[in-house]
């Protein structure tokens, strides 16, 4: 029985090493190209960003609050309502929250959907804004799925007794970390074929930086997510794009009919910022949406956050965007509210 059980640990010795050696390099919860793109995790590069991720939080969550899903949950009038997507949920270090930190700006962010554009027009035709007012109404999105987030339902609505099981949808389907179990064979072998063939790509690309734009171990390299690249082309159809525009000057109309005004805000593509940091960027789409977007005729109010974060990336910021992540960083989120802030009167 001894033997049977030292040979079978000897025979299980090397899945074990793996399962508690590979935990050390693979993230689950840092950035969110490292996880897709299974590479391996620098621990260091988000230490320096630690006090702005545990900020004290100044804005309202609807999640928060809304459990009773009554109006006595709600104050009768906040300054400004945010709906949005990944860019809009980081908490502490989130652009709405720097906003939030000047006490005479109170901010309700509906965090729970998934397409801000639809859920705007839902809470027109509901009774949120019946029992709520807004001076502003803040409408952010990613760029990849802003035009195809124009195909929606204008008629849909929400009512605040829904909210609650809104909510409860968004908790039962929330995505938890990764187990450790098929992640570990995928991250040994994505990486010996990374090893093997430089060009190799997962879900994310890793080029090479013409100069350095990030900090710690990531300073001559950028990561990209494949379908910033993927939907390039979809994304810089005119058509499209000026149809997403007509949608948002007709929500503005809609908006201010409600007593508020509203400000749309992209979530510029990482790709997007730093396309002229790439090297052999010729062989790749340029990223076109921003500018298309930029010369259209608008009755919104409309924050260049692509000009804002491309002219801090150019002249010597570092980590506007996380080098791991998807998503700008607080140097990107901070440049963000001060933009927004000076629109709110």
């Amino acid at each position: 029985m001894q033997k049977f059980i030292v040979k079978s640990l000897f025979f299980l010795s090397p899945f074990l090493f793996l399962y508690i050696f590979i935990p050390c390099l693979y993230s689950v919860d840092q950035g969110d190209l490292l996880r897709m793109g299974y590479i391996q995790k620098d621990d260091k590069y988000r230490a320096q960003f630690k006090n702005d991720i545990h900020d004290t939080v100044y804005y309202t969550n609807i999640s928060d609050i809304a459990t009773c899903a009554t109006t006595t949950c709600f104050q009768s009038k906040y300054n400004v309502l945010l709906l949005g997507d990944s860019f809009s949920e980081w908490r502490g270090f989130s652009f709405q929250n720097y906003i939030a930190k000047d006490d005479r700006i109170s901010v309700l962010h509906y965090d729970v959907g998934i397409n801000p554009v639809e859920i705007l027009y839902a809470l027109i035709n509901g009774d949120f804004f019946n029992a709520i007012s807004f001076d502003y109404v803040i409408l952010q999105s990613v760029e990849r799925a802003f035009p195809d987030r124009a195909n929606l339902n204008p008629d849909s609505r929400i009512y605040l007794n829904e909210i609650k099981q809104t909510i409860k949808e968004k908790s039962d389907g929330f995505r938890k970390n990764i187990p450790l179990d098929n992640s570990i064979i995928k991250f040994l072998v994505i990486n010996m074929l990374r090893f093997v063939n430089r060009d190799f790509v997962s879900s994310v690309y890793q080029f090479e930086s013409t100069k350095p734009v990030f900090s710690s171990e990531y300073r001559d390299q950028i990561l990209i997510y494949q379908m910033d690249i993927f939907l390039n082309p979809q994304n810089s159809d005119t058509t499209a794009i000026k149809k997403l525009n007509s949608v948002l000057n007709h929500l503005s109309e809609v908006v201010s009919e409600k007593g508020s005004t509203l400000i749309v805000l992209p979530g510029p593509d990482k790709y997007s910022i730093y396309y002229d940091y790439i090297k052999d960027r010729e062989k790749y789409p340029e990223p076109v949406f921003c500018n298309i977007l930029k010369s259209l005729e608008k009755q919104y109010i409309y924050i260049d956050s692509y000009e804002i974060l491309k002219n801090a990336v150019s002249s010597g910021k570092a980590d506007v965007y996380f080098a791991d992540d998807t998503h700008w960083s607080p140097v990107g989120a901070k440049l963000i509210a001060e933009t927004v802030r000076s629109k709110i009167k």
